[in-house]
């Protein structure tokens, strides 16, 4: 996660996938499907990034790269704007369990986020979002906190473990969740409340 937020912004798209070909073919959806070499550039650069880390695009446009830990190709395409995959990108940063700084600091980080990619949606949209942008800080706060207390998971037991991450699910990634679907569905459908799922985004 530390790395995915030094590269893109929320001005930019991200895709990732443990299929190379899923990534190939959704990268293209976005990046001129029609430009000659295209598929050819952008297919060896996902098959190299797994030997010889990030690959830079044709114009620096599009980085392709691989985690490692997680075993995942990703794909950021730069100055790009697609509100539904943006708000997919928050949700992912937002649920992220993973990070490095104490957990007042992490909030700082990822209140800054929330205040970015609601800004960019504002902006272009002409849409007000400051209620959102409180529920999302405060739901990210409160996880940080859950978080937290329990970094070193060998002082817990299986259960305890468990126990928690039901917690996670039910007390904070669905209600952000729900708020990101809300802000999609108002998007997506000139504020008529419409289904929209997660499930549905480029990243899961």
């Amino acid at each position: 996660m530390i790395l995915m937020k030094t590269i893109f912004t929320e001005k930019d798209l991200a895709f990732k996938s443990v299929d190379p070909d899923e990534l190939l073919n959704l990268g293209l959806e976005y990046l001129e499907p029609g430009k000659p070499g295209l598929r050819n550039e952008l297919s060896k650069m996902i098959k190299k990034c797994r030997r010889e880390g990030f690959q830079k695009g044709s114009k620096s446009s599009f980085i392709a790269g691989f985690d490692k830990k997680r075993d995942e190709y990703f794909l950021y395409i730069k100055d790009l704007y697609e509100p539904v995959c943006q708000m997919a990108m928050l949700f992912e940063l937002l649920t992220e369990t993973d990070f490095d700084d104490d957990a007042e600091a992490e909030l700082q980080t990822r209140s800054a986020q929330i205040n970015d990619y609601m800004a960019l949606l504002e902006k272009n949209e002409e849409i007000e979002l400051n209620e959102e942008k409180s529920q999302l800080i405060q739901l990210t706060g409160q996880l940080l906190q859950t978080l937290d207390l329990y970094k070193d998971e060998d002082q817990f037991s299986e259960e305890e473990i468990l126990r928690l991450s039901e917690k996670i699910d039910l007390s904070f990634y669905k209600p952000i969740s729900d708020i990101i679907e809300s802000v999609v569905s108002r998007l997506m459908s000139g504020n008529m409340a419409i289904d929209v799922d997660m499930g549905d985004f480029p990243l899961p």
